[in-house]
Parts: C-alpha cells; structure tokens; sequence
C-alpha cells in the first residue's frame, strides 16, 4: 500500500502519476467556479450602469461545471491508490 498524497498517486501498474500539474489545474478551476458561484447567489451580475452581464443561471450552472474537476481528481485519487 502506498501513500496517497494530492500531488502523486501511484497507477496500479506501479508508474507515479504526473507532479503537480494537474493539481493547479483543478485549484484554478475550482477557484474560478466558487467565484462564479457566488456571484450567481448575491446577485452581483450587473455592471455599472444596470445593464445584466449573463442571466444569474448561467453564473450557477458555469460555477458547478468548474467545480466538476475536483471531483474527477478527488475519485481518480481514491481508485488509483
């Protein structure tokens, strides 16, 4: 049994995944989802002079697709270690 760490996991062959990579990848993503997220929910969508940038469903349905990588590599994680 090896080590599960975020930063490598080992494939059943024995081979280590790639280093940090792909994990920065999924901070970014996630990042940017809970930012659009929350706008969606505050109802921070206008700009200055009133005018909505993007309906408010598409800031929620955008934010939960961002958040979909980290699940992907939170389950690849788990079922390679």
């Amino acid at each position: 049994m090896s080590a599960m760490t975020a930063f490598t996991i080992q494939l059943p062959g024995g081979e280590s995944a790639p280093g940090a990579a792909p994990i920065i990848f999924v901070v970014v993503c996630s990042v940017c989802g809970l930012m659009l997220l929350f706008k969606g929910m505050r109802g921070d969508i206008l700009v200055k002079c009133g005018i909505a940038k993007a309906p408010r469903w598409m800031y929620l349905i955008a934010g939960v697709a961002l958040q979909m990588p980290v699940f992907v590599y939170a389950y690849a994680i788990k079922t390679a270690n």
